[in-house]
């Protein structure tokens, strides 16, 4: 966060679930002042935004899978490019703006989206070891590859995800 938006995070709150019960985390908050909320038990109200979201980005995945009849085993896929779209895409919330346009003051590139289960051609120049193998692949797009600006590409014979 500093270094990103030159901001400080001041709270860090959670539901209240164990996965951040750890002496370590919470040392690693204490250090750098971070002031660690948990939401009261029981109580939907608190987390009810969050808990909203978090049940879109999971109710979209199937429906993502089913359409492209893509196995199951893609799940995560699924739930990663929710997510990517939901953070592109404007929302009333927001004043029809992204949180994309929001946490970045320009607006998303939208002629890189693509429609997930697609049929797209993944490039195999560099993986051809002879002139006269295939340079493409037929293959079914996965979503967007986190690190770079590059999609993912899974070959359904193989089961091989490409970059």
């Amino acid at each position: 966060m500093k270094n990103l938006f030159q901001t400080k995070i001041a709270y860090f709150q959670s539901d209240g679930g164990h996965e951040y019960d750890n002496i370590a985390f919470g040392n690693f908050l204490l250090q750098h002042g971070i002031y660690f909320c948990k939401s009261t038990p029981h109580t939907q109200q608190q987390n009810s935004v969050a808990e909203w979201k978090h049940r879109y980005m999971v109710d979209m995945a199937p429906t993502c899978l089913l359409e492209a009849q893509v196995h199951n085993t893609y799940w995560s896929d699924a739930v990663l490019t929710a997510v990517y779209l939901i953070n592109h895409l404007p929302t009333h919330i927001l004043q029809g703006l992204s949180p994309f346009q929001k946490l970045f003051s320009k607006p998303p590139n939208y002629s890189f989206l693509r429609v997930f289960g697609s049929q797209c051609f993944s490039n195999l120049t560099s993986y051809t070891k002879h002139k006269l193998q295939p340079r493409s692949l037929r293959c079914v797009f996965l979503g967007y590859a986190p690190h770079y600006k590059a999609y993912k590409c899974l070959d359904p014979l193989m089961g091989r995800v490409y970059i």
